[in-house]
């Protein structure tokens, strides 16, 4: 029954998208000028001549974040607008996926494109546009348009807010932008868009090939109703049954999503913070969460995120602590003060080092670990599984992560270890193994297969499992706080390649389907495939 309704709305959806371009297709030359000069046309007018502005997903309440309002695009969906809006193949033009985050004071709208193009140095971009239609009032129309478009005066992109429901359209407020391999994302204050209680978004993209190349098209892609996957609402607390996607547009929007999902307003004392950029002093700190109950967020080295900082409120409330990992290069004094001047203490555990890093974070902020786990400190997939499974250590107490250089133990990892009592000390990884050659190991031939043993040996009847790609840190990280807290998740991380469930992952997974309840997959689809979702489901 199921599979009926959803092949009628996939025709119905067709019928929508075809009937809309062919109606509007006589409009696009006129819209679409072959020269970059002729652009008079306002962006939000050429994107609804080519059909983008219907068919809004669920919306975000304020102070939700990515992983309730995250939308899947199909590929293979771009269509030529000059040319009777025929299927063309242009990966810079089809959507993938999008987000909109929407905090207490600040909004952003992320869109992600199958074939990452900066839009600061690709040419074609003086007549290319980004826009998004924003419903604020769940009429299906949108009162608002964010863009990023090259304005008419020199062809520099320029991000703003207009506001549609004025006649004649208006100005509402300019926009920051930022890209990211493949992702575009918008960032402007609530107030702009007159801070309404919930927020929907429609999503296109006009990519113009004709700017470089003569012969070229403007090619075209929107979310259609009906063509669009968006995950559900999740509520924070326990992971609820069957897969979840937890997502952002970027890394610090998808450390909030995680953050939305397990805790709660005003639910936690502490919350951890780490640089989004480089992994290194990081890579201890899931242990510590772990004890402290803490989500892990994510800023840049020179400057709190406003999305973090909203977050941060959001999650202490009146009053807590904010943990930095790492010293001034990691997280810079300015990062310090403006957590402080939110009227949160703060407390920063560093080191001149990586290593010592870890170590401080072993010493003080995990006082009296009764194990101690090992991974090289040169890469971070070793450390990531071995965190999450540190922080549930013999049967919930924390052990301490540290870090080898490679085969070798440095200066101050060894200090350390002089000053434990017992053997309890377990290498994780190939690297940790020969820096530890009489210590217990765990090692497999690669970071899915060393993940999938960690999980054996640590979490032998888990209720979740957590699933991140094993070639970038950040989801992994803050994801490794969520699903091994025994109070959320209670489960390993595995890591596994973006297209393909790794086999030693899902070998785990089947053995433990009788216990498993929920799976969360961290980070969007260009990190953790849809293929890769669906294993996972078919598995649990």
């Amino acid at each position: 029954m199921t599979r009926g309704r959803n092949e009628q709305r996939e025709t119905n959806t067709m019928k929508t998208r075809t009937s809309a371009l062919i109606v509007l297709g006589a409009l696009l030359t006129a819209l679409l000028p072959a020269a970059v000069a002729g652009a008079s046309t306002s962006a939000a007018d050429r994107l609804l001549a080519a059909g983008a502005g219907v068919g809004f997903g669920p919306a975000a309440t304020q102070s939700s974040f990515a992983a309730q309002a995250c939308g899947v695009d199909g590929t293979g969906d771009v269509v030529d607008l000059d040319n009777n809006a025929t299927a063309i193949d242009e990966g810079r033009a089809d959507i993938t996926n999008y987000c909109v985050n929407y905090g207490a004071t600040t909004v952003t709208m992320s869109v992600t494109v199958d074939e990452a193009t900066d839009p600061a140095t690709d040419p074609n971009w003086q007549n290319s546009l980004l826009g998004i239609f924003v419903d604020t009032d769940e009429d299906g129309a949108g009162e608002f348009f964010a863009q990023l478009s090259a304005d008419s005066a020199g062809g520099a992109l320029t991000a703003s807010v207009e506001d549609r429901s004025t006649t004649p359209a208006s100005e509402a407020c300019d926009a920051s932008w930022t890209y990211n391999d493949g992702t575009t994302t918008l960032t402007f204050p609530a107030a702009c868009v007159d801070s309404p209680d919930s927020i929907a978004v429609n999503p296109g993209v006009i990519y113009d090939q004709r700017v470089t190349d003569a012969d070229g098209v403007a090619a075209f892609d929107t979310v259609f109703e009906g063509d669009t996957e968006m995950s559900d609402p999740v509520g924070a607390g326990a992971l609820p049954d069957g897969v979840t996607r937890l997502a952002g547009g970027e890394r610090i929007a998808t450390a909030i999503a995680i953050s939305q999902q397990g805790w709660d307003d005003d639910s936690t004392e502490t919350v951890v913070l780490a640089r989004a950029d480089l992994f290194p002093d990081a890579l201890a700190g899931t242990p510590l969460a772990i004890s402290l109950d803490a989500p892990i967020l994510l800023t840049e080295t020179d400057a709190l995120s406003e999305l973090t900082s909203a977050e941060i409120q959001r999650v202490l409330g009146d009053g807590g602590t904010v943990v930095l990992l790492g010293g001034e290069e990691a997280l810079s004094a300015d990062v310090d003060l403006a957590v402080a001047a939110l009227g949160y203490d703060t407390v920063r555990y560093g080191g001149p080092n990586r290593f010592a890093t870890a170590v401080s974070i072993a010493t003080d902020g995990l006082t009296t670990p009764d194990e101690v786990l090992l991974a090289d400190g040169g890469d971070f997939q070793d450390a990531l599984v071995g965190g999450t499974a540190a922080g549930t250590s013999d049967g919930g107490d924390p052990a301490a992560l540290l870090l080898t250089d490679g085969d070798t133990i440095p200066t101050e990892t060894q200090a350390y270890l002089d000053t434990i009592t017992g053997d309890d000390v377990t290498a994780i990884g190939t690297a940790a193994s020969g820096a530890a050659p009489d210590a217990p190991s765990i090692a497999g031939d690669s970071a899915a297969a060393t993940s999938a043993l960690v999980a054996e040996a640590y979490f032998p009847s888990p209720t979740s499992v957590g699933i991140s790609r094993d070639d970038v840190f950040a989801d992994g990280l803050t994801g490794g706080a969520l699903v091994g807290n025994p109070d959320r998740g209670y489960g390993p991380l595995l890591l596994t390649p973006t297209d393909t469930l790794a086999a030693e992952v899902n070998d785990y997974i089947d053995a433990n389907a009788d216990t498993i309840d929920s799976a969360v997959i961290f980070g969007g689809v260009a990190a953790v495939s849809e293929d890769v979702e669906a294993e996972v489901a078919d598995s649990i």
